[in-house]
């Protein structure tokens, strides 16, 4: 693919992740590697659903230096540093998607159950160490968790999950995979604390995390 059609695909997943609840208004971060010198990422505080392609941002992997007047997400380095680490990675998306987040709020891992599931995610979904968001030290822990878990997946605690692919069409898969790997997990964890889940969502969430919450 060219550049300029890469930063189409950018904003294309965007939106795919709005439809599919995946991000809101302008939170995640979306990024499509070039080489191995270059990748492309989304700006920061825009929303998803009328982002342009020439609002997208070239980040150069060694040293995050950009040029341009757009300013590119603040999570450019946690980008940079999974491309470093997972070779064959193309595309990342990270995300503050519901049940994913829910997890990461309560700092645990995801054991994969389903084998389909399995084939994209691993067989967990590790809950990367606590860092403040944007920062170098995130950046650090969600590499190194992937050092140590074979995964398309990693939980950031507190913040949300990124997704990998070999493409930007597998990186969204991976994020809609891990989602009902999530559902079915704080589903299955509230069975185990109250019995049969019944109630809206919110409040098995809020159920879930004063019973499982940090519990590690």
């Amino acid at each position: 693919m060219t550049i300029d059609q890469l930063k189409k695909q950018l904003c294309e997943a965007g939106r795919e992740l709005v439809r599919k609840e995946l991000v809101a208004r302008t939170w995640g971060n979306f990024s499509v590697k070039i080489d191995d010198d270059y990748f492309l990422i989304t700006p920061s505080g825009r929303s998803y659903e009328n982002l342009l392609p020439e609002e997208i941002v070239t980040i150069n992997i060694a040293d995050l230096s950009y040029h341009g007047k757009t300013k590119p997400s603040s999570e450019k380095e946690l980008h940079a540093r999974i491309y470093l680490q997972e070779r064959d990675v193309l595309a990342i998306v990270h995300t503050h998607q519901f049940w994913a987040s829910a997890v990461s709020a309560a700092r645990r891992s995801i054991p994969v159950t389903d084998k389909n599931e399995e084939k994209l995610l691993g067989i967990e979904v590790p809950c990367a160490p606590y860092a403040l968001p944007t920062t170098s030290r995130l950046a650090r822990s969600v590499q190194k968790t992937l050092v140590k878990f074979k995964t398309r997946a990693v939980l950031l605690a507190n913040h949300g999950a990124v997704c990998m692919g070999k493409s930007m069409a597998e990186a969204v898969e991976v994020a809609v995979t891990l989602e009902e790997a999530a559902r079915v997990y704080v589903l299955g964890e509230f069975r185990q604390l109250q019995g049969n889940p019944r109630g809206n969502e919110a409040e098995m969430i809020e159920y879930y995390l004063e019973n499982r919450g940090r519990a590690r």
